[in-house]
């Protein structure tokens, strides 16, 4: 993202159809090392309309929201543009040059005519204006996505993103989701696959492994004799095959994600 050669100005959406994966750690993570470490104007929204968890990350203090600039901005607006310093009033400094947009402190906000009027019309112009006036404000704009594309400013968000950091988790379920949301993008968002950057999260050594040498992991297969009283589903959990299955699952996802498309695949660990 920032090279010797230099770096373009960027809107970042860390994104996962599926809670639970780290799409806000990673959000916040990749904020403060552009923010403070490497001290590049930096703006984290988070516009998770599900109710963000970015102030909680990092224990900020705050008294303005994504939901009171969405509220106040509708009085203030000019030809449907927020003005900077609007903006720079609803923002809560970190550290170094991080500033944040706190997200909505209840998940009710995010169904308000403020952020969801109109059939999602509103949501859609406020956060079309909103990173049209952060871009020009800071290097970089983070974004702490939801989850659920149905919301319309999440939709919006994504469809102007420059790159989404699209985490997975090496589960079924997660994997199942990361593919459906691919076609999603596409079909529905007009979002091209060199946009989406595949990250898995809390890979296991063998598919770690397997990830650098691109290869499929080796994993030690051993079947105990079957018991007539012991369900067939805690035999394969004795074994660890089932575990085994969903790492194949997720490898294989990864393969295909990375063999079609140009943007890179990571894997990162806590």
């Amino acid at each position: 993202m920032i090279a010797a050669t230099g770096y373009q100005r960027q809107i970042v959406a860390s994104y996962s159809p599926k809670g639970g994966v780290g799409k806000t750690t990673l959000g916040v993570n990749l904020a403060t090392l552009l923010g403070v470490v490497a001290n590049r104007p930096t703006i984290l929204i988070d516009s998770n309309m599900n109710g963000g968890h970015v102030a909680l990350h990092l224990n900020l203090k705050h008294s303005y929201t994504i939901y009171t600039l969405a509220r106040d901005s509708r009085s203030v607006m000019q030809n449907n543009r927020m003005t900077p310093q609007l903006v720079r009033q609803h923002l809560t400094h970190y550290d170094g040059s991080l500033d944040v947009l706190v997200g909505i402190s209840r998940m009710e906000q995010g169904g308000e005519e403020y952020l969801a009027g109109a059939q999602g019309a509103q949501g859609e112009l406020f956060i079309a204006s909103l990173l049209e006036m952060t871009q020009q404000m800071a290097d970089f704009v983070i974004l702490d996505m939801g989850s659920s594309y149905n919301n319309a400013l999440h939709r919006a968000a994504l469809k102007r993103a420059h790159a989404i950091l699209l985490l997975v988790t090496p589960d079924v379920a997660a994997v199942e989701d990361a593919r459906k949301a691919l076609e999603t993008l596409k079909l529905f968002m007009d979002v091209s696959r060199d946009r989406v950057q595949l990250v898995i999260n809390y890979p296991q050594d063998a598919l770690r492994g397997a990830l650098d040498a691109g290869q499929r992991p080796a994993v030690a297969r051993h079947r105990e004799p079957r018991q007539a009283a012991q369900p067939r589903r805690r035999a394969l959990g004795s074994d660890g095959a089932h575990h085994a299955q969903r790492q194949h699952r997720a490898t294989a996802f990864a393969r295909r994600f990375r063999g079609r498309h140009a943007a890179p695949t990571f894997a990162c660990t806590q």
